[in-house]
């Protein structure tokens, strides 16, 4: 493992367990009170931190307690500390520290002095605990943080937009109105063949629980595609010059794209000068756009608009450290999301859906040493391709190269031999897919 691959970032999150104490026949004890320090009761959440790779792909669960509905943040700031200077320890770099914008979570980031408040003014970095010339930088969860943006429009029904930004686009207004996405799904109701077909009026009006909690809700409301339908709806449908101004505000929202990105060709990266400076310019705007804009009647400041400054300003941060005084070709941003502490969950999760302390604990074993992760069809969060680090211990007996690109040369034998088993493989899993039958399976091995 290089020094690039040792970069990381520490993500914490936590998910509902079933109150209740069991005996744990492992450790000859009862388990399921709160283990959290300063707490006490009955646990009916499991908080869990875990290591997430940068520019590789690994992930590697470190710690986890039981907690109860209350946690006080300020309980999380020696834990952190903790896994920080352990993880330096070893070898490892830890660079940012990813939550959801959780109570808990807010009070976590208030005791290092981190927030933004109405004013626009952007606290999103510490001194580095483990070295004087470094920062540790704070993030809300990109998808957790655009599922609230996408309620706090559909909420709060109107946006107005800052002035500047009114006469920029020759637009006639700066109130925007999100029933105008409401009638675009009226518009194309009847249509067998509609112009945007992921749009359900029920993400719109009244999405249930479990629905809040998906990012494929959130990113079918706001999007590109959305915008682009309205556009089309302008110049053909003559639809009213006001809808213009939901269509200037959707445009601005390939910002999740650029924050989560998991595509080479929308990571961010010098190789294309022109469009890395293009990007910059957008996020720093975009971070203008929501300094500025008043969602709701009352006009009152959101939690999503600190969340979007915070994000937005440590992934400049960090892509500056990364691009420009690292050297690294390219940034996907995507792995600085909890998606891959997500994953964990939903897989957890599909063993039982809401277990128990012992439950929790056992599964999450199960998972981190048998690398039981796998795609969960109906999970909430977009499908994460880390894998487990195994030697993870190991880091600091291992020696490390400077480069961040080694090169082997391979003989045409081992070219051949990696060839003939990586299409086995594939013949393999195409026929058992098709036929599914265990005898078949054994022959094509024996093949």
């Amino acid at each position: 493992m290089n020094n690039f691959e040792k970069e990381c970032v520490l993500v914490l999150d936590e998910m509902f367990l079933t109150k209740g104490i069991n005996y744990d026949v492992a450790s000859k004890s009862f388990i399921g009170n709160v283990t959290l320090p300063e707490h006490e009761g009955i646990a009916n959440h499991g908080l869990v931190f875990m290591l997430g790779g940068i520019s590789s792909r690994w992930k590697q669960t470190v710690a986890y307690y039981f907690t109860s509905d209350s946690v006080k943040g300020s309980a999380l700031k020696p834990i952190i500390n903790s896994i920080i200077s352990k993880s330096e320890a070893i070898g490892l770099r830890v660079n940012s520290i990813t939550s959801d914008m959780g109570s808990c979570n807010k009070a976590m980031w208030a005791s290092y002095g981190v927030g933004c408040s109405f004013l626009g003014n952007i606290n999103n970095s510490v001194l580095h605990p483990c070295d004087s010339e470094r920062k540790l930088y704070f993030l809300p969860d990109v998808p957790h943080l655009f599922k609230n943006i996408k309620q706090a429009i559909i909420n709060n029904k109107v946006i107005t937009i800052p002035d500047n930004i009114v006469k920029e686009n020759n637009l006639t207004s700066n109130i925007v109105y999100c029933k105008h996405i409401e009638e675009l799904y009226k518009h194309q109701n009847d249509f067998e063949l509609k112009l945007f077909h992921k749009l359900n009026i029920e993400d719109i009006q009244k999405p249930n629980h479990f629905d809040k909690m998906k990012v494929s809700k959130a990113t079918s409301a706001i999007n590109m595609d959305v915008a682009a339908t309205l556009s089309y709806l302008i110049k053909n449908e003559d639809y009213h010059s006001s809808y213009r101004l939901l269509l200037g505000s959707l445009d601005k929202f390939s910002w999740f794209t650029i924050m989560s990105s998991r595509d080479p060709v929308v990571a961010l990266s010098k190789r294309n000068s022109e469009k890395y400076i293009e990007t910059l310019q957008f996020l720093n705007k975009f971070m203008d756009l929501f300094r500025n804009i008043k969602i709701g009647y009352k006009k009152t400041w959101k939690p999503c608009q600190s969340g979007v400054l915070v994000a937005t300003q440590s992934i400049l941060d960090l892509q500056d450290l990364f691009l420009n005084k690292k050297n690294v070709r390219s940034l996907l941003t995507s792995g600085f999301t909890q998606d891959c502490l997500e994953n964990l969950f939903s897989c957890m999760r599909s063993i039982q859906s809401v277990p128990n302390a012992l439950q929790f604990k056992c599964n999450l074993k199960l998972i981190c040493v048998a690398q039981y992760l796998k795609h969960v069809s109906y999970s909430s969060y977009e499908q994460d391709d880390r894998e487990f680090l195994g030697d993870f211990l190991d880091f600091s007996k291992i020696p490390t190269t400077t480069n961040s690109e080694t090169y082997e040369e391979c003989s045409d034998s081992d070219i051949n031999d990696m060839l003939y088993i990586i299409l086995n493989k594939i013949v393999y899993t195409i026929l058992q897919v098709l036929f599914n039958h265990k005898f078949l399976t054994q022959i094509i091995w024996c093949i």
